[in-house]
């Protein structure tokens, strides 16, 4: 349940980022439920981007509640990196399983106080502070429009950084299909991968967060 708790949190963090990028109260619902593109596609990868924003392997994340829980699809339509559960085989997750409701045009539609409330789900405060930490990173120094960007261009954005490409290659070559041992295999090369995001050493080291978000 940790898991589940963690993911709507990275998205209600990102749904407020929404709000402000375009000028509003971070906590207007009503704008929030009318304008927003969170596709449920765009639900599943907020949180690998998250895990990868600054580049940095994430003990609270990668190798911590996320573990094995991201699965690399190579396809001919979008291919994309989301978020599962692993156990005897890889559960892709979905609305029921996050608790989340869709408009008929496919986008998230939030309860009335989803945003303004400052419930972290129980979840770790280290945790919590990495959540947050890796958002405000991924705004600050790559994408500032990052909370709006649609679906199609986060899914380049997972598949931009070496633990896709070594994992796409590894299984086309070798022909894999088990999805219990896909996610395994991208879990240990994405540990050991520089992403992206990581152009300079020492950017992480001199950004701070923002006092709002490190209580």
């Amino acid at each position: 349940m940790d898991k589940i708790n963690a993911i709507k949190y990275i998205i209600l963090q990102v749904a407020k980022e929404f709000n402000k990028y375009n000028s509003m109260p971070e906590n207007d619902v009503t704008y929030f439920n009318k304008h927003n593109n969170f596709s449920l596609l765009k639900c599943l990868m907020l949180p690998y981007i998250i895990t990868i924003a600054n580049g940095k392997k994430n003990f609270f994340l990668l190798e911590g509640i996320f573990e094995n829980s991201f699965f690399p699809i190579i396809s001919k339509n979008i291919e994309k990196v989301v978020i599962g559960h692993l156990e005897d085989e890889f559960l892709f997750y979905n609305e029921t399983n996050l608790e989340l409701e869709f408009n008929n045009d496919g986008n998230l539609i939030l309860n009335n106080n989803d945003l303004s409330s400052q419930d972290n789900f129980n979840l770790d405060s280290k945790l919590v502070y990495n959540i947050n930490y890796s958002i405000q990173f991924f705004i600050a120094r790559r994408y500032n429009d990052f909370a709006v960007l649609t679906s199609t261009t986060l899914a380049k954005l997972t598949t931009q950084n070496s633990a896709f490409e070594v994992i796409q290659n590894f299984i086309m070559s070798r022909n894999i299909d088990d999805n219990k041992l896909i996610v395994q295999l991208f879990n240990i090369v994405a540990s050991q991968s520089i992403y992206f995001t990581s152009y300079n050493d020492n950017i992480e080291e001199t950004f701070e967060l923002n006092d709002s978000y490190a209580k």
